[in-house]
């Protein structure tokens, strides 16, 4: 992969980041970044955003610095990035590949996490599977990360997603918030999210292009199948294919949504068309979504 561009704008997107790390504090997932606890387990120094009813006056006093107390959960948190580099996401018709944006959304997540701050790791696939990336914390990890993302360029053809879902479950030894980015060209997957969602909390973001949907309506098109090279022509301004590729799209992403849910995972679609920064801050803001306890309630893993 060749993300010079976009690793070029480290300092931006951890810049932008930052209102994704503030309503990852105070919008509907405040309960799940701050903890749900309430065992004490140390303090640190006050960040914008931080709930006044945690800050401990007492240390406040004597030190002269406003501190808030933390609880085990909040420090035992940590972000775990899932990232698809299949062939499938090295396409995109608005001048920015599902990849790119993919790469962008993880590196601002991860900023934000590390801005929290929470531990972060990741790992990468195509076809193939590459390192476990254990959380950890720091800025300097994050910048590993994203380099070993950078690294990866194994052009083994087919989707590792499964693999990668399960194989992350030995390395995350605490309760996690696992992101997974991808296109979801892949099948097989479920059981897997199904397991991963039973102990962690998962948000499914389904990287899209606007063409997956709808075709420009003009003369011949060439397709090209990006794992087997295959190539074909079609006439997308034809009724008969228009109609039927928005009937499969439409099945396709509802049939999506619908596994995530049962599974427990939060889905989420960002197109490769939309400003990624403003789009997560959105989605971790959203005051209306459903409880992730709603979905593990009456689950149990591989059910």
């Amino acid at each position: 992969m060749d993300f010079g561009k976009t690793a070029g704008k480290a300092r931006m997107l951890r810049l932008a980041s930052f209102p994704i790390a503030q309503e990852m504090r105070t919008g509907a997932f405040r309960s799940f970044f701050r903890g749900r606890g309430i065992e004490f387990d140390s303090v640190r120094e006050y960040q914008y955003g931080d709930d006044v009813r945690a800050i401990d006056w007492n240390v406040s006093a004597r030190t002269g610095k406003t501190f808030v107390k933390t609880f085990s959960e909040e420090r035992d948190l940590s972000v775990f990035i899932i990232l698809d580099a299949s062939k499938s996401m090295n396409t995109g018709s608005h001048g920015k590949t599902k990849l790119e944006q993919a790469f962008e959304a993880a590196a601002l997540t991860a900023f934000a996490a590390e801005q929290l701050p929470c531990p972060v790791g990741g790992v990468v696939f195509d076809g193939k599977i590459g390192p476990f990336m254990k959380p950890a914390e720091g800025l300097d990890n994050v910048i590993s990360l994203f380099s070993v993302f950078e690294s990866f360029n194994t052009e083994t053809p087919g989707s590792a997603l499964t693999g990668a879902i399960s194989g992350c479950m030995p390395v995350l030894s605490s309760r996690s918030l696992v992101i997974i980015l991808s296109d979801f060209r892949a099948a097989g997957f479920k059981k897997a999210l199904e397991r991963l969602a039973f102990y962690h909390k998962v948000i499914a973001v389904k990287i899209t292009d606007p063409s997956d949907r709808e075709l420009p309506g003009c003369g011949l098109l060439r397709f090209s199948d990006p794992e087997t090279r295959e190539e074909i022509l079609c006439r997308p301004d034809r009724y008969s294919f228009k109609s039927a590729w928005e009937k499969d799209s439409s099945e396709n992403a509802a049939y999506w949504k619908s596994i995530c849910i049962r599974s427990g995972a939060l889905p989420f679609e960002l197109p490769v068309n939309v400003d990624a920064a403003p789009g997560l801050a959105s989605f971790f803001a959203a005051k209306n979504k459903i409880a992730f306890s709603s979905f593990s309630a009456s689950r149990s893993p591989g059910a």
